[in-house]
């Protein structure tokens, strides 16, 4: 058995000492606490703006290739100018696939983007915006990020040639947005702009298209080999029914070398509209819409959706249209 120890009285002079002693430790408590906030108030900085100048090579994570001189990080904005020394290069994404962020081609015009996988990243707007007067193609694969993403071509042709998939597209700007990849599997296609828009065979997404934006007319494209889709078509914006002057219209045009038919029992749902809406087909290669073309039904109007054929192709409804 352990001897019983005698206690050791207390004096002033060490309760001093105990008292300076968790002074000490308080300081340095509150000095790491400091630095630890500083830590990681440096890790939530917004996210740069990073612009490419091709100094070095033409891939991504090398840092001299960029006028911060530092690799992107995940919720950059990467902005294409033709500031490079070789403008139009085509460029390989090397950072770590499916890093989020957003893309703009500024001046730049003929870029080829390649390698990894990316997630569009949400800027508010603009989250994929293309000003040049050029063409640029993405060919890397392109996963929309959250519920949607904002698409703004606002000049020259952008090609979309990689994998798109996940949320919906909403297209803005007056230039042509191009679709080619036959694996593509985005949601909701919005088109609210009077820009062209482009599909290849197969590249359509697995969602309904809306067509026809307020009082903007607008349209798709077919330039593919011909084949059957089961895509709604929504003509009209479904908000619109206390405003008659919504009254943009929608086109489909078949442009490729096969016929294009809408397979969907149902061509078009009714959207509550309060304008009459038109839809017009045209082209040069046949369109069928086996499904049943119907008229909206607008609260404070009729609703009425008007059809319009021109072109040298051929149209055939086959469905019990109202």
């Amino acid at each position: 058995m352990l001897p019983r120890m005698t206690p050791i009285a207390s004096t002033g002079a060490s309760t001093t000492s105990r008292i300076a002693c968790s002074s000490s430790i308080a300081r340095v408590l509150k000095s790491g606490a400091t630095a630890l906030l500083s830590i990681l108030s440096a890790g939530t900085v917004s996210a740069a703006q990073l612009t490419w100048d091709g100094s070095t090579d033409n891939t991504w994570n090398d840092g001299t290739n960029w006028n911060t001189n530092t690799a992107p990080v995940a919720n950059d904005r990467l902005v294409f100018n033709d500031l490079a020394p070789t403008p139009g290069a085509t460029l390989n994404n090397d950072t770590a696939a499916d890093t989020a962020y957003t893309l703009e081609f500024g001046t730049g015009f003929d870029y080829n983007l390649t390698g990894n996988r990316i997630t569009l990243g949400d800027s508010s707007s603009n989250d994929l915006l293309s000003n040049t007067a050029g063409d640029n193609t993405i060919s890397l694969d392109v996963i929309n990020g959250g519920n949607g993403r904002d698409y703004r071509v606002n000049n020259g042709t952008l090609t979309m040639a990689g994998i798109v998939s996940g949320g919906a597209i909403t297209n803005r700007g007056t230039g042509t947005l191009i679709f080619t990849n036959a694996d593509n599997s985005f949601g909701v296609f919005a088109h609210v702009s009077s820009g062209i828009v482009q599909f290849d065979t197969g590249a359509f997404g697995t969602s309904y298209m809306r067509l026809g934006w307020n009082a903007t007319t607008n349209g798709i494209e077919y330039i593919g080999t011909g084949e059957t889709i089961n895509n709604q078509i929504w003509i009209g914006r479904n908000t619109g029914n206390a405003n008659a002057t919504y009254t943009g219209g929608s086109i489909i045009s078949n442009t490729g070398s096969g016929t294009l038919t809408f397979s969907n029992a149902e061509f078009n749902p009714t959207l509550n509209e309060a304008s009459t809406r038109n839809i017009e087909f045209n082209g040069t290669s046949d369109i069928e819409v086996q499904g049943v073309i119907r008229n909206n039904d607008g609260v404070n109007g009729a609703g009425i959706v008007s059809l319009t054929k021109d072109g040298s192709n051929t149209l055939t409804l086959s469905g019990a249209n109202t």
